[in-house]
């Protein structure tokens, strides 16, 4: 089965859904770049993330990302919520 969505399509999806503008980029066959804008002392700064695909076992999806100073305080939330989708796979 082979799956496809253009980074348009998921961003609009991410607005419509959940009403937060998020841009992706390319970075490499197995790497985007994902950043969202955040308004700090009424000035808009770009926090960015690059999430990368390390290897696929199965159903499994094993990711790893990286980013600067602070980004661990945007994932974690995240991480947080994708365990409780799927709590078996938490570990």
């Amino acid at each position: 089965m082979k799956l496809s969505i253009t980074y348009a399509e998921l961003q609009d999806y991410v607005a419509s859904h959940f009403h937060k503008t998020v841009n992706l980029g390319y970075v490499d066959g197995a790497t985007v770049s994902v950043s969202i804008p955040i308004k700090v002392l009424g000035f808009t700064k770009s926090v960015s993330i690059n999430i990368t695909v390390k290897k696929i076992e199965g159903t499994d999806l094993f990711l790893s990302h990286d980013g600067k100073m602070g980004i661990d305080l945007l994932v974690s939330p995240a991480i947080s919520y994708a365990k409780k989708l799927v709590p078996e796979k938490a570990g």
